[in-house]
């Protein structure tokens, strides 16, 4: 498989954008797809052209582009291939639970998912949603907008096709089928809407403050690991990922003369900085969708041991999606400079992390994102 790179412990702070990055932002170097190759006749036509010429241009057998729905259900939105036959009683359990968990697992993977049924074969629901035999592989590849998830790129090989040959055009056409998702703002669900509300405030928050966005940004993939290892569901591992994006969405009713203070924060500044996140948790439930995201949003200040604010939440009365964000947050700000203090290096952040376990932070988070941060970031795995 592809081969993994080393941990990020004792490595120089250039390597952090490969922990925080996402694969659609890394294909810049792969080149794009030529615009010859798709004729515009509406948005679904799109999505079925991709399918199209991925079964072409890659020799699969089949391709099938699945949207993410409201309830972590996924959609075929478009089809090219010969299905397997399945049995009537499977092909309408589109919900069935192990079905969507598998695919709920791979949408946010960094990697595509590799399922050799030859070693671990899926179950009759699980092809039937998937329109795929017994003698078939299959390779998920994540779609996201940004930082959102929004569906998966499905292809399948034979079962002697270990590999597929060109992955960099895989890679491609998966973000083409995302890209033509965002382009087209398709009013498929309120999934959709609120990605786009989520994207859309995102970069709100960059054009008030660049710095505090590309903050929020880098914390966002590391947070969403480590609520994986956790085991969290995946409704609350979308809402912690959200909340990372959007924890400082309340900077946007900070003073400029604060918020862009070149130094230290006075008294008077620091109890006005401090109503960030309750700014930012009355604009998200003002939001259909966000109101769990605005409860985490309200919470990542609060402090393991009570000393945080606004509420002096202590322990498990801190929602677990904020104790991930609060020590996610921390570290990501030391490891930034600032114009009254240079950043710390990655070691040292995580040994002061490590220091605080117990006070500011939740042990049981520390465990898990010093694991993370050691983990080596591997290619496309088979299922377990």
């Amino acid at each position: 498989m592809i081969s993994g790179s080393s941990g990020l412990i004792g490595e120089t702070q250039k390597r952090l954008p490969t922990l925080f990055s996402f694969t659609a932002e890394r294909l810049a170097d792969l080149g794009e797809i030529p615009d010859h190759w798709f004729s515009y006749d509406g948005p679904a036509s799109l999505l079925n052209q991709i399918a199209v010429k991925a079964v072409d241009v890659l020799k699969v057998k089949q391709c099938q582009i699945l949207v993410l729905a409201p309830g972590g259900i996924f959609r075929s939105q478009a089809f090219h291939g010969l299905p397997a036959v399945v049995s009537k009683q499977s092909s309408v359990q589109r919900d069935n639970y192990r079905a969507q968990e598998l695919l709920q697992k791979a949408v946010l993977e960094e990697n595509p998912t590799f399922i050799d049924q030859n070693i671990k074969p899926l179950n009759r629901d699980q092809q039937a949603v998937l329109r795929v035999g017994l003698q078939e592989n299959i390779y998920l590849f994540p779609m996201r907008i940004d930082t959102e998830p929004v569906g998966l790129f499905m292809v399948s090989v034979e079962p002697s096709m270990q590999k597929i040959e060109d992955m960099n055009q895989a890679y491609l056409l998966a973000n083409q089928a995302a890209k033509v998702l965002h382009r087209e703002s398709l009013p498929y669900s309120d999934e959709e809407s609120i990605v786009e509300i989520v994207m859309a405030l995102s970069k709100a928050l960059e054009a008030r403050d660049l710095s505090t966005g590309e903050h929020c940004r880098h914390i966002t993939r590391l947070t969403e690991r480590i609520a994986i290892d956790l085991g969290c569901s995946f409704h609350d591992i979308q809402s912690i990922r959200r909340a990372a994006l959007l924890h400082d969405i309340g900077k946007i009713g900070i003073p400029d003369n604060i918020l862009h203070k070149p130094g230290a924060l006075n008294d008077h500044e620091w109890v006005i900085m401090k109503q960030h996140p309750e700014i930012g948790a009355r604009i998200l439930r003002m939001i259909a969708g966000l109101s769990d995201v605005a409860r985490l949003v309200l919470a990542h200040h609060e402090r393991f041991d009570g000393s945080g604010y606004p509420l002096g939440l202590s322990g498990e009365e801190i929602p677990i999606g904020a104790r991930i964000l609060t020590v996610v947050d921390a570290f990501g700000a030391m490891i930034t400079d600032r114009v009254y203090r240079p950043a710390r290096t990655i070691p040292e952040a995580v040994e002061e992390i490590q220091r605080c376990a117990g006070k500011d932070f939740d042990p049981k988070i520390v465990k898990s994102f010093t694991k993370i941060i050691n983990m080596p970031l591997a290619g496309a795995e088979p299922v377990n």
